[in-house]
């Protein structure tokens, strides 16, 4: 086995490991509820039964594509001319992230649709990409049937661009107190390895044409490779 057909094995392979890699920390990504950490606190002044109180309520929540779960904690202080009084009450719930109003309802579903259209992306460059191994493996990828190589480098560059795009729509989501959470370090690490899987699949995709086109080139025509007509090899009278 030539060199260069066992590089470009070795690429493909690469291409289909990494855009694995891709789709299952995308849809944990997606699936995750901790893509944004938020935690603020507030403090008020107020007037309960005629005397002077000090609310501070202390929120933190996490806020995934899908679901927002929150917890608030809620401290009354009342002073009277007894003394003060503490009051403590703490709330806590998982809801709809785009009922919340931490992140905007619209960048929300934005966010939902092209994580989703990613992931299918994703999937779409894991799929070509393992008939293209076959195909590779058993040389039968000549001109014009090479071209199709191009389809899984396609997918996995897609896939790179959503992904960061929603990445990118979030980040420009947050407010003084948020943070990207765990679930987001997810989405990066499913960008980098659908990147590496577009330049592996790229890299694979040249060799395989250009080797396609040089051997058409040089294949023997039709002509120089019919059987001799009968009476070609006579011997002159």
């Amino acid at each position: 086995m030539e060199k260069l057909h066992i590089i470009t094995i070795a690429l493909l392979v690469s291409g289909i490991v990494l855009i694995s890699v891709s789709l299952g920390t995308g849809v944990a990504s997606i699936k995750g509820e901790y893509w944004i950490d938020y935690a603020y606190s507030t403090t008020v002044s107020a007037t309960v039964s005629g005397f002077p109180a000090t609310v501070v309520a202390v929120a933190t929540a996490n806020i995934g594509l899908y679901t927002t779960c929150y917890f608030i904690a809620t401290t009354t202080t009342v002073t009277t001319i007894f003394g003060s009084t503490t009051t403590n009450i703490n709330t806590n719930d998982c809801v709809d992230s785009a009922t919340t109003g931490y992140i905007s309802a619209d960048t929300v579903t934005a966010i939902q649709k092209v994580a989703v259209a990613a992931a299918v992306m994703i999937g779409l460059a894991l799929l070509t990409g393992i008939p293209v191994l076959v195909l590779t493996v058993i040389k039968k990828l000549p001109k014009p049937a090479c071209f199709v190589s191009i389809a899984p480098a396609v997918f996995a560059l897609l896939s790179t661009v959503m992904v960061l795009a929603a990445i990118l729509i979030l980040n420009k989501e947050l407010v003084h107190g948020m943070s990207l959470g765990n679930t987001a370090t997810l989405g990066y690490v499913a960008t980098v390895s659908a990147f590496l899987s577009t330049v592996s699949y790229t890299v694979a995709a040249v060799f395989i044409i250009k080797k396609a086109l040089s051997s058409s080139k040089t294949a023997p025509s039709e002509s120089e490779t019919a059987a001799p007509q009968e009476g070609d090899n006579k011997e002159p009278l």
